[in-house]
């Protein structure tokens, strides 16, 4: 935010008449733009260290490694099939929690007020802390110490839905009522109308939701800390663990695998939403 307010406040080229704004033909300075994104590529630095000149050699290495294949290969597939599950999920909880916070507020704007207050939350809690308060509510179906892939697919969609609530949320409230009436009067069923007059809006925001939870859950170590084990071993604890073994190396090419799958996660779903949408 911060870079890209410093950009407004610089660029000479803004006008302003009535309550509308529009930009005046006036370039914007070269010197303004070198330093805002100097600045902004400072948030960037951390993503392209992880790529060291010695990452393919590292990681053919470890590809050459039968012990440290078979290793490597099962962590990426328990981190993909942990973000495809963890995604879905939250893509369905953020559109449950509006359509039931959109229903109390039909009754009481004052309850819709506070259901989205409520809802936003979660975010705010340490996993570490919600992993010990779920271990200790449900010990008697959950034990950490022999893993659980549902304890970790709950844990991140609870910690992520409620970014996803606040993506959809704001879509909810713009609802194109008389095209979703004319489809009504045409004779489709509720469901066909709303695929038909609503559903084009929400399909982006959706898919940025759960493209936005699956690669977050791609990264996300603290609850995999809780309730992994030696069968469930997604890559993110693979990092860590080598890490604290002070294996730099093999850690920053892994770190690298992780960025350019959660890339590629985002890259192929958002090719596949637009095959669907030429279809």
């Amino acid at each position: 935010f911060i870079p890209w307010a410093v950009f407004l406040f610089l660029d000479p080229g803004k006008a302003s008449e009535g309550r509308t704004q529009r930009r005046s033909e006036t370039s914007v300075g070269v010197l303004p733009v070198v330093l805002v994104l100097s600045w902004a590529s400072l948030f960037l630095l951390p993503y392209l260290a992880v790529f060291s000149p010695s990452f393919f050699s590292v990681l053919a290495s470890l590809l050459n490694d039968p012990a440290h294949r078979e290793g490597v290969g099962g962590a990426l597939f328990v981190s993909l099939r942990l973000a495809a599950v963890v995604g879905l999920g939250t893509g369905i909880v953020a559109i449950l929690a509006v359509v039931a916070v959109t229903f109390l507020g039909k009754r009481s704007p004052r309850v819709e007020r506070l259901g989205v207050a409520v809802l936003g939350l979660p975010s705010g809690i340490s996993v570490l802390v919600l992993g010990l308060g779920f271990w200790l509510a449900y010990q008697a179906w959950v034990d950490p110490f022999s893993g659980s892939f549902g304890a970790i697919a709950v844990l991140q969609v609870t910690v992520f839905f409620p970014v996803a609530f606040r993506m959809l949320w704001p879509v909810s409230q713009a609802v194109r009522r008389s095209a979703l009436e004319a489809a009504l009067s045409l004779g489709a069923t509720p469901w066909r109308a709303f695929w038909a007059a609503e559903w084009p809006r929400w399909r982006g925001p959706v898919r940025s939701a759960v493209i936005l939870a699956a690669a977050a859950s791609l990264g996300e170590v603290a609850a995999v800390s809780l309730f992994y084990s030696d069968e469930l071993i997604p890559l993110p604890w693979v990092i860590s663990r080598w890490l604290g073994q002070y294996r730099f190396e093999e850690a920053r090419a892994l770190s690298a695998v992780l960025l350019v799958s959660a890339a590629a996660l985002a890259a192929f779903s958002n090719l596949w939403m637009k095959e669907r949408e030429q279809v």
